[in-house]
């Protein structure tokens, strides 16, 4: 009982999980008592730690959270559409901290979200990656695009900014394959919806995969005016 509780107190984060009956099951009144209070303590630590760490670029200490809380899912055989809340934050700090398991750990996020309809989690996962990155690296870029083209499935009416984000994603997922045509109506698309945004920063913020997918002849000049666009907002803001 006593590492049950230990299990549920350092699993338990207020953003994806709350105890349940089966948890304080078979527990007397004053084990069921203390399990509470020590979810509670858990909780806030491990909110506390996890914030600290990733506010402070301290990704390789988040990852050790993120594995742990993991660990103890698994312990308390919490199912998928809670584990896969955890294994996409896991990705995501195994990805800043240069962990070779970062991208196989998001590709996993991603293809779990899927299967769990949670299509918050499968967009938090495609945007993480750098798709400029892993077509450096080619044998990822069929993965990417895969995920790319489910999130644009997926994304529906969210904010103008993240539909701007999931298309220029797309966008440049395709600059390996042939497809000109469309990968060129992705990245427009982009601008567009970057251009409604109410954030102008989103215009800055697509323009580096806008300007590889639109890399074919003839665009020159269109390419010159998305980098002066972008260039224009990033000086407006004062944000580089």
């Amino acid at each position: 009982r006593e590492h049950h509780a230990h299990a549920v107190a350092c699993f338990a984060d207020g953003d994806l999980l709350a105890v349940d009956d089966d948890d304080v099951a078979g527990l007397d009144r004053v084990d069921a008592d203390e399990l509470q209070h020590r979810v509670r303590d858990g909780r806030r630590e491990f909110l506390q730690r996890q914030r600290n760490a990733m506010a402070n670029l301290a990704a390789d200490e988040a990852v050790g959270w993120f594995r742990r809380a993991l660990d103890h899912a698994a312990a308390l055989d919490r199912p998928d559409s809670e584990r896969v809340e955890l294994l996409v934050r896991l990705g995501e700090a195994e990805y800043r901290a240069g962990h070779p398991s970062g991208l196989d750990t998001l590709h996993h996020a991603a293809s779990l979200a899927q299967r769990c309809d949670a299509d918050h989690v499968l967009l938090r996962a495609a945007l993480a990656i750098d798709p400029g990155w892993i077509i450096r690296f080619g044998r990822f870029a069929p993965q990417q695009l895969a995920i790319a083209e489910a999130a644009v499935a997926r994304v529906g009416g969210r904010d103008t900014a993240t539909r701007a984000r999931v298309q220029a994603l797309l966008a440049q997922s395709l600059v390996h394959t042939d497809h000109t045509e469309r990968r060129t109506h992705a990245a427009t698309a982009a601008l567009e919806l970057a251009r409604d945004s109410a954030d102008p920063g989103v215009i800055a913020r697509v323009a580096p995969d806008v300007l590889m997918a639109l890399w074919v002849p003839g665009t020159a000049q269109l390419r010159l005016a998305v980098a002066a666009e972008a260039s224009a907002v990033v000086e407006t803001l004062g944000d580089p």
